[in-house]
């Protein structure tokens, strides 16, 4: 396991806005004045104070343009079962090649057992957080994290079900760019 302040310092460097997240299981922010860092990117005095020391803060990652566009899509646990079936759809609306490209560039499985996929897009602006399909029992399946969000990320271990952020595939300098369409 990589220490924290490492992890943090390997996001900046790729153009990544990292805040750090409360360690009591809420993936909140644990800055009150996080917002901010939606517009001001990070520093390395920011980094060493979140995670340099022995007990550090999860982390977050700012998901937007100051993060170079930085969005994520997440499969929610109680549908990673059925991750194949979204395959099928973007091959017959033509984005399969863009489904592939996103499912193998940096991925990460939450603490839930979903999938988030991490990305960027060019030539627009970033979106905010978007709830996507529902199931029949009207639980979100799908969500995106954009504009104004955060998400947290691999080597952050504090969740209500006492399970780690897992990465699975790459990671900040495999995270696809997702041409304008």
């Amino acid at each position: 396991m990589t220490d924290l302040l490492t992890v943090a310092r390997v996001l900046l460097a790729h153009g990544y806005s990292v805040i750090p997240i409360r360690t009591d299981g809420s993936k909140a922010p644990a800055l009150p004045t996080w917002k901010r860092h939606t517009t001001e990117r990070t520093t390395e005095v920011d980094l060493v104070g979140w995670f340099g020391g022995d007990d550090p803060h999860d982390l977050g990652v700012v998901q937007s343009a100051v993060s170079g566009g930085a969005e994520l899509t997440e499969i929610e646990g109680r549908a990673a079962g059925r991750l194949g079936d979204f395959k099928a759809p973007a091959d017959d609306t033509g984005l399969g090649d863009l489904w592939t490209l996103v499912t193998q560039g940096w991925v990460e499985m939450s603490p839930s057992r979903g999938f988030h996929f991490h990305y960027r897009v060019t030539g627009m602006n970033v979106p905010g957080n978007l709830k996507l399909p529902r199931g029949a029992d009207t639980l979100v399946l799908a969500e995106t994290r954009g504009e104004g969000g955060q998400v947290a990320v691999a080597q952050s271990r504090h969740h209500a079900t006492g399970r780690p952020w897992t990465r699975l595939i790459g990671g900040p300098a495999t995270a696809p760019v997702l041409p304008e369409l």
